[in-house]
């Protein structure tokens, strides 16, 4: 099976050091931060800085001050999840595929999967264009069908927020949400086909999926 792994919330928890970078980058537009944060975490910021009343202008103003911190040292400035390392090789060991699927743009992600020593693990690193392309999860994931030639039936996504599920629904892949992150109720109701609550659980919640994937080609 093919498994597509969100980033940030999912293997990482980016908080700290984006969190900064954005409040960098809207105080630069006069944008006042919200008290909660959290939320911008997972969807693209031009999308949440233009929900807090950004221009398009201000936005990419906002983006490229952002990108100045995040670049200087924030994008290190992440927990990698308790246990992941561990079940993500476990997965691969299993003979799945694995691949990094993340809104963030992929300049970021891949030195960012490098730093927490996670190379090996992934056959691939995808994420989204600097200028805005590929930006939306679905546009990601379709990205890595179109590259690496392969079926949806045979691809799983793995995400914390309704961006991954909706993303993933979209070319018609199940989706395991983690409840770890950053999607909050969203995530439960946005359907996903499986929520796990602990890192451990993964390798099981993709053995059920793929039983089923496995049942439903014996029943059609």
């Amino acid at each position: 099976m093919n498994l597509l792994v969100d980033l940030d919330g999912t293997i990482t928890d980016p908080a700290r050091g984006m969190l900064t970078a954005m409040r960098q980058g809207m105080a630069a537009v006069g944008l006042k931060a919200p008290d909660d944060m959290r939320w911008m975490i997972g969807p693209p910021l031009r999308q949440s800085l233009a929900s807090l009343g950004a221009t398009p202008e201000g936005a990419e103003r906002a983006l490229a001050v952002y990108r100045e911190h995040y670049r200087a040292g924030g994008m290190y400035e992440a927990d990698l999840i308790e246990g992941m390392d561990a079940v993500l090789r476990h997965l691969k060991g299993q003979g799945h595929r694995l691949f990094v699927a993340t809104s963030k743009p992929h300049v970021y992600a891949r030195p960012i999967i490098a730093h927490f020593g996670l190379t090996d693990v992934f056959e691939a690193v995808h994420g989204s264009e600097l200028d805005g392309r590929n930006d939306h999860k679905h546009e990601v994931i379709a990205d890595i069908l179109t590259t690496h030639d392969l079926a949806a039936d045979d691809c799983i996504m793995i995400g914390d927020t309704r961006f991954d599920v909706d993303g993933a629904r979209h070319h018609g892949i199940p989706c395991i949400g983690v409840d770890w992150g950053h999607g909050g109720e969203l995530l439960a109701a946005s359907g996903p086909a499986i929520i796990v609550t602990q890192a451990r659980d993964l390798a099981g919640a993709v053995a059920r999926l793929v039983a089923d994937v496995a049942e439903k080609g014996r029943l059609s």
